[in-house]
């Protein structure tokens, strides 16, 4: 079966201010100042927070009757942001019970008395929770336009703790969208405004959020590192939601390693975490873990049960897009016990809940577990059609386009429908004219069969060329899942026994130490490889993310400031596989060089289409070199290599103490 990974979104730990790590003392605290507070806005305020803290603590009823309370005596004391805060605190409670349309409801009427004091902060934040509430009932479009507002808001009343959460928000509607570039892009904005503030949660919260698109990458060791950055701050806050999410997710990652019982272990932890707490809905996502790591232990049964009790708390949310998670799930473990017949019922109920929510990474999936189960059952015929129909989904904008061409010939069947309808009409007055229609009739008979001789020949091409890039695509998938799945959890593993080693005996810390570093420098070499082998990389945008990525963190760690500039219009071009890599590690090669033997402080990095050509120019301004010297380093020599190898210029120019310029020149 296709590899699935159903990450969890981060909740209220990205989408709300930051949460009290200390409820009960703070209410305890806050009861005591209602005793003697008197009939005004400061009693308002207090009883709102009130309100707040129950939601947080989840006890949702006691919180409820708190904003309820609020209301009441904003409405006595005409008091009118009292009311803005009850609404809002009650649209809380509504949302972290799984209410999606009621909170929304409630933000709304914040909004709009908002709108009416001019209150831009209370605006701002009133536009972030309504777009919380259209994320969590997948209307994206609507939450995204929701969000760009509350950001430009913010931005003017100079609100970081807004900019973040925003940031965040969108990344999480980019995610979830297969929109990676653009998702890191927002979450490296909530992350760089978080780390000037030394906001320690909202660091955290965006290292949770790059190690989800890493892990939607494909790069699963590097989405466990960050996992593991942002769990050690949650836990030093003391971020319960927070821990529970980094266990669960680092589960996922280590079934990917089939590591199942360290999975289990991971998974287990966090479930228990969420449970107390009271998180209905991310408790439920979790026995869907649960039960695909039983699938995979053999423990049927178990996972039966599991699969049940998650579907049965989302059927009560009317959830669908998990709805469908969990009969995927079912449909998996049915496919694993060979019911075939059992497996294709529950996967068709996936992707249909799918199709109404119109989640197209989960629409992709269910075609290719579909067309997985025709071919076991010898139905190649369906199979294909699956197959076809997984790939088109694998490219939006190719899809797209193919829903416009339909609905094109749709509205061209329904006019020329129409218009025979007329002409059946007409039929009586139109006799004397017999003998043209038996005319007309053999002309458009014979253009009607040349069409469809031309149309059948264009079809066979395609099915040719179809069968081909089927074929392809498999070999490349099964290359980068063999290299991953056999190589790469070896070599971690290599990685991880050597670095206990190292902590059982000191003596042979040095050799360890080697073992380890040489283990972290292949696993990096073998990421690079899977990474370039893997189909869904093959767009340009892709390409830019991963640059980014790597120059963020090679930068980051030597403090050296840098700009990174690439033109929109090359998101739309395609390398070969040959190009894609030799042009990913130049780059990669020119900054590991940079960083380590330049001494910059400031880097740019342009990448630019000018002419029909692809322009990449690095410019450092480090101690730099003579070019002239006889024994220029291996890498330099690297780079050239890929340089010819792609029918590519590359020019370095550098001199003693004037940094350096690198410039490579591909033909688009």
């Amino acid at each position: 079966m296709k590899k699935t990974i159903s990450l969890l979104l981060l909740l209220s730990a990205c989408l709300f201010s930051q949460q009290s790590f200390s409820q009960q003392s703070k209410i305890d605290s806050l009861l005591q100042v209602l005793k003697t507070s008197k009939e005004d806005s400061n009693k308002v305020n207090t009883i709102n927070q009130l309100g707040r803290e129950y939601a947080f603590a989840g006890e949702y009823d006691v919180s409820r009757r708190y904003s309820s309370d609020a209301m009441q005596l904003s409405e006595k004391t005409k008091f009118e942001k009292g009311k803005i805060q009850a609404f809002m605190h009650t649209g809380f409670t509504c949302f972290y019970e799984g209410n999606y349309p009621e909170a929304l409801k409630q933000y709304s009427e914040a909004l709009s008395i908002s709108e009416k004091l001019k209150d831009q902060k209370g605006i701002a934040n009133s536009y972030n929770n309504m777009g919380l509430a259209y994320t969590y009932q997948q209307k994206y479009s609507e939450a995204a336009k929701l969000y760009h507002a509350a950001l430009k808001m913010y931005a003017e009343i100079n609100d970081s703790s807004g900019f973040i959460n925003v940031n965040n928000n969108l990344g999480i509607i980019y995610e979830e969208q297969g929109n990676y570039p653009e998702a890191v892009k927002s979450y490296l904005s909530a992350l760089k405004m978080a780390e000037a503030r030394g906001n320690k949660k909202a660091i955290a919260d965006a290292y949770f959020n790059i190690a989800n698109v890493y892990g939607a990458e494909g790069s699963h060791i590097d989405a466990i590192k960050y996992y593991s950055y942002a769990l050690k701050i949650y836990e030093e806050i003391e971020f319960k939601h927070g821990v529970a999410l980094c266990y669960i997710n680092k589960g996922h990652f280590y079934i990917e390693l089939d590591s199942l019982e360290s999975a289990m272990s991971l998974t287990q932890k966090g479930y228990e975490i969420l449970e107390a707490i009271g998180k209905k809905a991310s408790a439920a996502q979790t026995k869907n873990t649960m039960a695909r790591i039983n699938v995979k232990m053999g423990n049927y049964s178990q996972a039966q049960n599991d699969f049940s009790a998650a579907l049965k708390v989302f059927s009560e949310m009317s959830d669908k897009m998990n709805m469908s998670s969990s009969y995927r799930g079912m449909g998996e473990m049915y496919y694993h016990k060979g019911q075939y017949d059992e497996a294709l019922k529950c996967f068709n109920t996936s992707l249909e809940l799918a199709k109404a929510v119109g989640i197209k990474s989960n629409i992709m999936g269910d075609y290719g577990s579909i067309a997985e189960v025709y071919e076991k059952k010898n139905d190649y015929k369906n199979a294909y059609l699956n197959h076809k129909l997984y790939f088109a989904f694998n490219d939006s904008i190719l899809n797209e386009a193919k829903s416009k061409q339909i609905a094109e010939m749709q509205t061209r069947y329904e006019s020329e429908k129409k218009d025979n309808e007329i002409l059946l009409l007409n039929k009586n007055k139109e006799i004397q004219d017999v003998e043209i229609k038996k005319q007309k009739l053999l002309k458009y008979s014979f253009i009607g069969g040349l069409g469809l001789v031309i149309i059948m020949l264009l079809f066979g091409y395609r099915t040719f060329r179809t069968r081909q890039t089927l074929r392809l695509q498999d070999i490349r998938n099964k290359i980068a899942g063999d290299l991953h799945d056999d190589i790469g959890s070896t070599l971690n593993s290599i990685s991880i026994y050597s670095e206990v080693a190292r902590k059982k005996d000191e003596q042979q810390d040095e050799a360890l130490e080697m073992i380890g570093e040489a283990s972290r420098k292949i696993i990096d070499a073998m990421s690079d490889i899977v990474w370039t082998i893997n189909p869904d990389n093959d767009s340009f945008a892709k390409i830019i993310f991963r640059m980014k990525s790597l120059a963020y963190n090679l930068f980051r760690a030597k403090k050296i400031e840098f700009t990174f500039q690439a033109d929109e219009i090359l998101n739309e071009n395609k390398l070969s596989l040959e190009e894609r890599r030799n042009f990913y590690l130049i780059f990669k090669e020119a900054v590991n060089n940079l960083v380590k033997y330049s001494g910059a402080t400031t880097v740019a990095i342009t990448i630019v289409s000018e002419n029909e050509f692809i322009k990449l120019r690095i410019l450092d301004n480090g101690v730099g070199f003579d070019t002239a010297q006889d024994n220029i380093g291996n890498g330099l020599k690297n780079m050239k290599r890929r340089a010819d190898e792609m029918k590519a210029s590359f020019k370095i120019e550098s001199s003693k103490g004037n940094g350096t310029q690198i410039e490579l020149i591909l033909k688009a």
